[in-house]
């Protein structure tokens, strides 16, 4: 078992809750210092402005007492909100009503005094008549703080409304997925060869688990169409083995009463046993062809396909004495795997020689628009639509070949199927009832 460790998605979607809270929290905290900064670089701007007209006012040519000069700036000043001043002269202070009592002290900055905050700014301010004055300039920051306060009431307001919400959200989410995803899972362990043909209910499942299922469904059809086919396979298997079993047992029994009596009793039975195990060596061969399925690796090299043709006839000719095998063979080279060619080109040559009705065969190799191409044909019985259809299906075999003269597995093409399949050739046959049959070969490069 992995010892890596597993995410959870309750774990991810509470973390993900507590990062939109958080997310929130900083937010509103960012927004609250930002406009903070903002009204602070107002306030300043509001002091720097008086402190311009005051210069102004105080370096008017007209000889005035401080007092004037101080009573005409509280005139003339553009009302701001919270601007207040004062000046200090001869030892006599002038300022506004709602200055508060702050020490005439130099700075430039935001200061609190008795509770509030002020912005500030002290400094000396020349006039006209000579010399200098204390001037102080106040800026009231109650309004601004108050913004920021209410502000921060809303925030505080909106933070539990807001987990409340996200909360909502999470629950809902959480209470349709995970009971999904439990679906899911308890659909995939209950998955086994009895249950393959099972169909998934998907009433109010969100359309991504739908198409999950959707693709379940799918594996699932292909998983019954592959056990039912293997299923088949092992039947047919067992059925082609069990009658040559048989009838070797039967032969050994009469072997073991009478074969030393009866010398054409013998001879009957030991042909007969012989027959039989070279059905089976056969039989076994090709089941362990077929057992290789995907694992099938061509090793490529130079081919001469003619004289794949001859070894093959050669090695028939052995087996099926009396079949003629009429040759037209133009020397054909190819690049592909020799032995699994030979495999093919014997089956497609055996089949014809068996359901031929005894009557010579005629293969045929060449090239065709440029690619190398082998005919094999026969005079046999033909094949109708149907048998046609089933052609390559493993242990399928057409009613006029089901008979006791005619020895086969229906094998043959399955195996043809899987050699085609992994060398990228094409295979095509053509039959008609009564006619015979056309296998045509066409080496294309894959």
């Amino acid at each position: 078992m992995s010892s890596e460790k597993k995410q959870r998605l309750s774990k991810d979607l509470t973390k993900s809750y507590i990062l939109i809270l958080m997310a929130f929290i900083i937010v509103g905290a960012i927004v609250s210092l930002s406009t903070w900064e903002y009204l602070k670089g107002e306030a300043k701007k509001d002091v720097s402005f008086t402190r311009n007209f005051l210069a102004g006012e105080f370096m008017e040519e007209e000889l005035q007492s401080p007092e004037d000069l101080f009573e005409d700036a509280v005139k003339e000043l553009p009302d701001m909100g919270g601007i207040d001043f004062g000046i200090k002269t001869e030892g006599k202070v002038y300022q506004t009503e709602n200055l508060p009592d702050i020490k005439m002290e130099y700075t430039n900055g935001i200061k609190r005094y008795r509770g509030y905050s002020y912005y500030i700014y002290n400094y000396k301010l020349p006039v006209y008549a000579g010399g200098t004055v204390d001037v102080v300039i106040v800026k009231s920051m109650h309004e601004e703080k108050k913004f920021i306060y209410h502000q921060l009431r809303v925030y505080l307001i909106a933070i539990p409304l807001m987990l409340i919400l996200v909360y909502l959200i999470y629950r809902h989410f959480y209470n349709k997925i995970i009971p999904q995803l439990r679906e899911i899972e308890g659909i995939t362990n209950s998955i086994n060869i009895d249950t393959l043909n099972i169909r998934l209910a998907r009433k109010g499942y969100y359309e991504e688990f739908d198409n999950i299922l959707s693709s379940y469904e799918k594996m699932l059809e292909r998983l019954e169409g592959q056990t039912n086919a293997h299923i088949e396979f092992v039947h047919n298997a067992s059925h082609e083995l069990k009658t040559p079993i048989f009838v070797i047992k039967g032969y050994s029994d009469i072997l073991a009463k009478w074969g030393m009596e009866n010398k054409e009793i013998s001879s009957e039975a030991v042909d007969a046993i012989g027959n039989e195990v070279r059905s089976m060596q056969s039989l076994t061969e090709k089941l362990l062809f077929l057992a290789r399925g995907r694992d099938i690796a061509p090793v490529r090299e130079e081919v001469q396909v003619d004289q794949v043709i001859d070894e093959v006839g050669r090695e028939l000719s052995y087996r099926y004495k009396d079949i003629g095998v009429v040759r037209d063979l133009i020397p054909v080279s190819f690049f592909t795997d020799r032995e699994l060619l030979k495999i093919l080109i014997k089956n497609i040559m055996e089949n014809a020689m068996k359901y031929g009705m005894g009557r010579d065969i005629r293969i045929e190799s060449g090239y065709k628009d440029e690619v190398p191409f082998v005919v094999v044909e026969d005079r046999g019985n033909g094949m109708t639509r149907e048998e046609m259809e089933n052609i390559f299906t493993e242990f399928y075999r057409g009613e006029k070949s089901r008979n006791k003269e005619t020895h086969g597995h229906g094998l043959g093409m399955s195996i043809v199927k899987n050699i085609k399949t992994a060398l990228g050739i094409e295979v095509g046959v053509s039959s008609e009832p009564g006619r015979g049959t056309i296998v045509e070969i066409l080496l294309k490069d894959n």
